[in-house]
This record gives structure tokens, C-alpha cells and sequence, in this order.
């Protein structure tokens, strides 16, 4: 198979979910849980080389899976809910602004799933390269917006530190930051609140992920282990050019 078709076939490769169910009833120590174990999940992933894209010429577009641990709001449901982890499809683009700064914007494709949307953007500046090993330190500003079938929509913003350290193709990182994030809750009859009522809750949460980038040409493969108060996976396939 030709490398160009991986791409579409990373967004084609997941059955189109329906009927997304959420857990209702949630008083304020419940929808703190939910921000927590779910919402928090849905934060930006790196998924990167880890060098830079090399300046004003530099552009990538790729093709990524995340999952979400929606089972993890199963046991906070004041009614019987027996949701799945969710695996959402994203696109990436990313462009070189500067010698050490690049910029990437993420979204997932409405025809791909209708429960659920995602947008966000980065940006990723190298500030150390050590001269004798190949290793560098980046610093990634990032924010993310979700939204669960109009019910729930969370907002997270964060500061992150990266390490990377490069073997030949490879890129092995490990990386850790604070992020906030801000879900809102629809209230009414349809709603999830235990009274009714629409809530926002605020919390800022400490994350760590780890992941690997193999390259091979002008192709990337990448996975990542991302943990909050849950875990989530994430794979990614871009094309540099």
C-alpha cells in the first residue's frame, strides 16, 4: 500500500460512533470527578519529532486517534450507563514559524463523528539544544476545546516541559505540565446537573505523557501515553514537507 493512502485510512479506520451517552445526575463533587477522570483527557497531544520543522518552510499535516476514557463517568451516573472509551479522529497542521518556533492547529472532522468535536492549537519552542548529545528541552503552550454532544464542553489550557532525545529515526520524550481546564455542564431537563441547573467547574491538574516517533523519509509515526487522573492513548501519522 501506497504511503499516501495511510493517512486517509488513519481517519476512516474507526466505525462512526452514535446515541453518545454521558452520565446525569451530577452534583458538584461528581462533575469535579468527571473533569478529572474524562474531560481532562481531552487536552492537546504532542505527538512530535521533536525537532523543529525548520523554519519559514516548514509544514506538516497528519492524521491521529485519541482515545477518551468516557467509561471512567459510568459509576458517577445516577441512572444504569454502560458508555465505551471513545476514539476520536483529528487533523493536524503544522507550520514553522521561526528557527526553534513552530505552530500546529488541530481539529477533528465533523463527517467523521457527530457526538463530538475537538479544535485546538500549540506552539512548541526549542529553547536548549546540548551540543554533545542529541538531546533538546522545548516548552509547549497549548490549548483545547471539546464539546460532548452539546451536553458538556470543557476548555484546557496548559504549559508543558519536554525533553526529547533522538537514536538515528527515532525520537523518544517524556514530558510534564500544569494545565486548567474549565467544563461547563448543561442543565434542564435533558441536562446532566442533579438539580437542573447549568455549572461550570474550574480545575487546574498536573499532567505527564511519554511517547516515540519513528521517521521514515518525509513520513512520522508517533504514539503517546498521556496521564491526568486517567490514562489515554494517542497515535498519529503525518507527512512533513
Amino acid at each position: 500500500m501506497s504511503k499516501s493512502y495511510l493517512l486517509p485510512l488513519i481517519l476512516f479506520s474507526v466505525n462512526l460512533y452514535a446515541g453518545l451517552k454521558l452520565p446525569t445526575g451530577l452534583d458538584q463533587e461528581k462533575r469535579k470527578t468527571f473533569v478529572k477522570s474524562v474531560l481532562s483527557s481531552s487536552s492537546y497531544k504532542y505527538l512530535s519529532l521533536g525537532y523543529t520543522l525548520g523554519g519559514y518552510e516548514g509544514f506538516e499535516l497528519s492524521a491521529s486517534l485519541e482515545s477518551f476514557p468516557l467509561s471512567k463517568g459510568n459509576i458517577l451516573s445516577s441512572s444504569e450507563l454502560k458508555e465505551k472509551d471513545y476514539v476520536v479522529q483529528n487533523v493536524t497542521i503544522g507550520k514553522g514559524m521561526f528557527e526553534n518556533v513552530d505552530m500546529f492547529f488541530t481539529f477533528s472532522p465533523f463527517i467523521f463523528q457527530k457526538d463530538i468535536s475537538i479544535f485546538g492549537m500549540a506552539m512548541k519552542y526549542v529553547f536548549y539544544i546540548d551540543s554533545e548529545n542529541p538531546f533538546n528541552l522545548s516548552v509547549l503552550l497549548h490549548g483545547n476545546a471539546v464539546n460532548f454532544a452539546n451536553l458538556v464542553g470543557a476548555q484546557s489550557t496548559g504549559l508543558d516541559i519536554i525533553g526529547s532525545y533522538f537514536l538515528k529515526y527515532w525520537t523518544f520524550y517524556l514530558a510534564v505540565g500544569q494545565q486548567r481546564t474549565l467544563a461547563s455542564f448543561v442543565g434542564g431537563a435533558q441536562g446532566l446537573t442533579q438539580d437542573l441547573s447549568s455549572a461550570n467547574e474550574d480545575l487546574y491538574l498536573n499532567r505527564f505523557y511519554s511517547g516515540f516517533s519513528y521517521d521514515f523519509g518525509m513520513y512520522q509515526a508517533s504514539f503517546e501515553l498521556q496521564k491526568i487522573e486517567s490514562e489515554s492513548l494517542a497515535f498519529k501519522l503525518g507527512k512533513r514537507f
